[in-house]
């Protein structure tokens, strides 16, 4: 899939990258994408960080002492390029996701930051769902920031376009057939959580249980977010033939946790 990056969103990357170097990180992990995304201070995941009283710059003392813990007995990182953490490839696409779902051709800062919050599972989401801040509020601000400034930026923090990318052609995470489109490659802590984040309504959805429980796996397939399985041809054709039923069609999967339960059914949607 191909994608286009905002400058503000290629200079997060580059800044991140920069930032795993300068931590002797083995990998470019979502927490340093975070720390890129505090380094660019004037782009729109700084503004709804700072409409939301959200303090960025105790966010990454946080991370970078957590990080120097992790990394304390490694040896330093002499690299010149830092590698991409498969769960911060897996945001970088959940960015696309949402751009795409938004109606947007680029993919901005706010993308960025939504997409480590869906993720969830990682550092800097632990911290902000600690202190009040949610997908849905940073969704439901992106689209009414769309929504209220289709021609003009009323804040001026205008993410412009760039044909650079920061990452070579190697590295890129979206397979592209044209060569010459752009492509991207807890704990918590005593914030002071604003009144805006408690009082702020998101949008309605028609199918809000499902969204907050569940996944829409069909959709992850599409966009290229499930990994092969292997192994389980025979388990997901039962389940199909179960589901092909005109009645009791309601398959059950039981099994202790980590068995493989969740591949079958994420298998099922790669079909």
């Amino acid at each position: 899939m191909d994608a286009k990056l905002t400058q503000h969103a290629k200079n997060v990357i580059k800044a991140g990258s920069d930032e795993a170097m300068r931590l002797r990180s083995d990998f470019f992990g979502v927490e340093h994408l975070f720390l890129g995304i505090v380094r660019e201070k004037e782009c729109k995941a700084m503004q709804i960080l700072s409409e939301f009283n959200i303090d960025a710059q105790a966010i990454k003392k946080e991370i970078e002492q957590t990080i120097q813990q992790q990394e304390a007995f490694r040896t330093i990182n002499q690299e010149k390029d830092v590698p991409l953490l498969k769960q911060t490839e897996r945001v970088v696409k959940l960015s696309f996701l949402e751009a795409t779902e938004l109606g947007v051709e680029e993919i901005g800062t706010e993308h960025f930051l939504a997409a480590i919050l869906k993720e969830g599972n990682n550092l800097v989401s632990n911290i902000l769902f600690g202190n009040g801040l949610t997908y849905d509020i940073i969704h439901t601000w992106i689209k009414n920031s769309i929504e209220n400034n289709d021609e003009e930026d009323e804040f001026d923090f205008d993410d412009k376009k760039s044909d650079s990318n920061p990452f070579n052609e190697s590295d890129s995470i979206f397979e592209q057939e044209d060569e010459e489109e752009d492509s991207v490659f807890g704990k918590k802590i005593p914030l002071k959580q604003s009144n805006k984040v408690s009082n702020f309504k998101t949008e309605k959805k028609p199918t809000p249980f499902l969204d907050n429980f569940g996944k829409n796996l069909s959709q992850q397939a599409e966009f290229g977010l499930i990994d092969p399985i292997v192994g389980r041809e025979k388990e997901m054709e039962r389940i199909a033939q179960i589901l092909s039923r005109r009645k009791k069609n309601n398959p059950i999967l039981i099994g202790e946790p980590g068995v493989g339960k969740s591949a079958i059914a994420e298998g099922l949607a790669l079909r």
